[in-house]
């Protein structure tokens, strides 16, 4: 599972490059009871190296039924605007 959208990215001298169609992977998720937290990688393409990471945490759901932490993940990245407009891919 992997998200894909058009992206903005700044370099240190404070230049921006978009890159288009950006595959962006949720992974390294430390779960518990009260918190998650995670990695987004961004590749260029699904086999591309890594061009940036971000952090982000989101309140974890457990239980039987409950989802896997990496979906739950995603299924929080699509809750925020900067992720409103990407597609599952």
């Amino acid at each position: 599972m992997a998200l894909q959208k058009n992206i903005s990215l700044t370099n240190n001298f404070g230049e921006q490059t978009i890159i288009p169609n950006a595959y962006i992977k949720v992974g390294e998720v430390i779960f518990n009871k009260e918190k998650s937290f995670g990695k987004i990688f961004f590749k260029k393409t699904k086999d591309s190296d890594t061009i940036d990471i971000k952090n982000f945490e989101f309140v974890s759901i457990v239980g039987e039924n409950a989802k896997d932490a990496i979906a739950q993940g995603y299924d929080y990245l699509k809750t925020l605007p900067e992720f409103a407009d990407a597609t599952d891919c």
